[in-house]
Protein backbone atom coordinates (compact mmCIF):
# COMPACT_ATOMS: atom_id res chain seq x y z
CA UNK A 1 0.00 0.00 0.00
CA UNK A 2 1.60 3.53 -0.85
CA UNK A 3 1.32 6.55 1.17
CA UNK A 4 -1.16 9.34 -0.49
CA UNK A 5 1.71 12.95 -1.09
CA UNK A 6 -0.52 14.46 1.61
CA UNK A 7 0.72 11.96 4.31
CA UNK A 8 3.95 12.04 2.51
CA UNK A 9 3.90 15.69 3.39
CA UNK A 10 2.60 15.68 6.92
CA UNK A 11 5.30 13.05 7.84
CA UNK A 12 8.20 15.01 6.08
CA UNK A 13 7.08 18.21 8.05
CA UNK A 14 6.62 16.56 11.76
CA UNK A 15 10.31 15.06 10.37
CA UNK A 16 11.77 18.65 10.53
CA UNK A 17 9.95 19.63 13.86
CA UNK A 18 10.47 16.32 16.00
CA UNK A 19 12.79 16.96 18.75
CA UNK A 20 15.52 14.12 18.27
CA UNK A 21 18.20 14.22 20.86
CA UNK A 22 20.34 11.22 20.16
CA UNK A 23 22.23 9.96 23.49
CA UNK A 24 24.02 6.06 23.44
CA UNK A 25 26.63 4.76 25.23
CA UNK A 26 27.83 1.01 25.71
CA UNK A 27 30.70 -0.94 27.01
CA UNK A 28 32.63 -4.19 26.79
CA UNK A 29 32.34 -6.69 29.61
CA UNK A 30 31.47 -9.82 31.02
CA UNK A 31 28.12 -12.17 31.08
CA UNK A 32 28.79 -15.26 32.70
CA UNK A 33 31.63 -17.02 30.36
CA UNK A 34 31.34 -14.78 27.10
CA UNK A 35 32.68 -11.38 26.08
CA UNK A 36 30.01 -8.98 24.98
CA UNK A 37 29.11 -5.24 24.52
CA UNK A 38 26.22 -3.71 26.47
CA UNK A 39 24.82 -0.86 24.15
CA UNK A 40 22.03 1.49 25.07
CA UNK A 41 20.21 4.56 23.09
CA UNK A 42 17.72 6.58 23.16
CA UNK A 43 16.27 9.74 21.20
CA UNK A 44 15.71 11.63 24.53
CA UNK A 45 12.28 12.51 26.81
CA UNK A 46 11.71 15.80 24.69
CA UNK A 47 10.69 13.11 21.55
CA UNK A 48 7.67 11.81 24.13
CA UNK A 49 6.72 14.75 25.28
CA UNK A 50 6.20 16.22 21.55
CA UNK A 51 4.54 13.02 20.97
CA UNK A 52 1.92 13.02 23.92
CA UNK A 53 0.92 16.80 22.36
CA UNK A 54 0.29 15.39 18.97
CA UNK A 55 -1.90 12.54 20.43
CA UNK A 56 -3.84 15.16 21.95
CA UNK A 57 -4.16 16.76 18.57
CA UNK A 58 -4.07 14.21 16.15
CA UNK A 59 -3.92 10.43 15.77
CA UNK A 60 -2.38 10.08 12.39
CA UNK A 61 -0.24 12.59 13.41
CA UNK A 62 0.64 10.39 16.40
CA UNK A 63 0.68 7.41 14.63
CA UNK A 64 3.29 9.01 12.20
CA UNK A 65 5.29 10.37 15.14
CA UNK A 66 5.74 6.71 16.29
CA UNK A 67 7.84 5.62 13.26
CA UNK A 68 9.22 8.70 13.32
CA UNK A 69 10.39 7.99 16.28
CA UNK A 70 11.13 4.56 15.59
CA UNK A 71 13.21 4.74 12.97
CA UNK A 72 15.44 7.71 14.90
CA UNK A 73 16.26 5.49 17.80
CA UNK A 74 17.07 2.14 15.13
CA UNK A 75 19.32 4.62 13.40
CA UNK A 76 20.74 5.57 17.14
CA UNK A 77 21.28 1.90 17.92
CA UNK A 78 23.31 1.07 14.17
CA UNK A 79 25.62 3.95 14.69
CA UNK A 80 26.24 2.26 18.32
CA UNK A 81 26.50 -1.16 16.65
CA UNK A 82 29.14 0.35 13.74
CA UNK A 83 31.44 1.88 16.52
CA UNK A 84 31.46 -0.55 18.71
CA UNK A 85 32.19 -3.30 15.93
CA UNK A 86 34.99 -1.29 14.85
CA UNK A 87 36.99 -1.42 17.68
CA UNK A 88 36.32 -4.93 18.12
CA UNK A 89 37.55 -5.66 14.50
CA UNK A 90 41.00 -3.78 15.28
CA UNK A 91 41.92 -6.79 17.62
CA UNK A 92 40.99 -9.02 15.25
CA UNK A 93 37.78 -10.03 16.97
CA UNK A 94 34.35 -10.46 15.41
CA UNK A 95 31.23 -8.50 17.07
CA UNK A 96 27.63 -10.44 16.32
CA UNK A 97 24.58 -8.56 15.21
CA UNK A 98 22.67 -7.25 18.19
CA UNK A 99 19.65 -8.73 20.06
CA UNK A 100 17.98 -6.41 22.46
CA UNK A 101 16.05 -7.95 25.56
CA UNK A 102 12.24 -9.54 25.35
CA UNK A 103 13.50 -10.83 21.88
CA UNK A 104 14.44 -14.64 21.24
CA UNK A 105 15.46 -15.94 24.52
CA UNK A 106 16.81 -13.01 26.16
CA UNK A 107 15.04 -12.01 29.41
CA UNK A 108 13.38 -8.30 29.24
CA UNK A 109 14.73 -8.07 32.65
CA UNK A 110 18.21 -7.84 31.55
CA UNK A 111 17.55 -4.43 30.31
CA UNK A 112 18.12 -3.49 33.86
CA UNK A 113 21.22 -5.17 34.01
CA UNK A 114 22.51 -3.05 30.98
CA UNK A 115 21.45 -0.02 32.09
CA UNK A 116 23.15 -0.49 36.02
CA UNK A 117 26.42 -1.39 33.80
CA UNK A 118 26.53 1.57 31.42
CA UNK A 119 25.16 3.95 34.36
CA UNK A 120 22.90 5.10 31.81
CA UNK A 121 20.04 6.65 33.78
CA UNK A 122 23.18 9.16 34.80
CA UNK A 123 24.62 9.26 31.63
CA UNK A 124 21.89 9.67 29.50
CA UNK A 125 18.72 9.91 30.90
CA UNK A 126 17.47 5.96 30.55
CA UNK A 127 15.22 4.90 33.50
CA UNK A 128 13.53 1.68 33.61
CA UNK A 129 10.25 0.54 35.23
CA UNK A 130 9.02 -2.11 37.40
CA UNK A 131 7.57 -3.93 34.71
CA UNK A 132 10.66 -3.38 32.79
CA UNK A 133 9.87 -0.47 30.48
CA UNK A 134 11.90 1.74 28.94
CA UNK A 135 12.04 5.22 29.88
CA UNK A 136 11.90 7.81 27.70
CA UNK A 137 9.75 4.98 25.51
CA UNK A 138 11.83 5.48 22.37
CA UNK A 139 14.83 3.94 23.85
CA UNK A 140 16.70 0.44 23.32
CA UNK A 141 19.12 -1.75 25.24
CA UNK A 142 20.76 -4.57 23.39
CA UNK A 143 23.80 -7.05 23.62
CA UNK A 144 26.58 -8.13 21.40
CA UNK A 145 28.56 -11.26 21.63
CA UNK A 146 32.48 -10.57 20.35
CA UNK A 147 33.78 -13.91 19.19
Amino acid sequence: MESSPEVTARRAALEREAPIVPRSVWKRTRLGDKDVVFLCGTIGAEFDAWQRRLSVLSAADALLSQQIGLEAVEKVMDELEEKSKAEVEVEGRKLLPRKSPGYGDLPLSLSRRILEELDAPRKIGVFITDSNLLVPSKSVTAICEIC
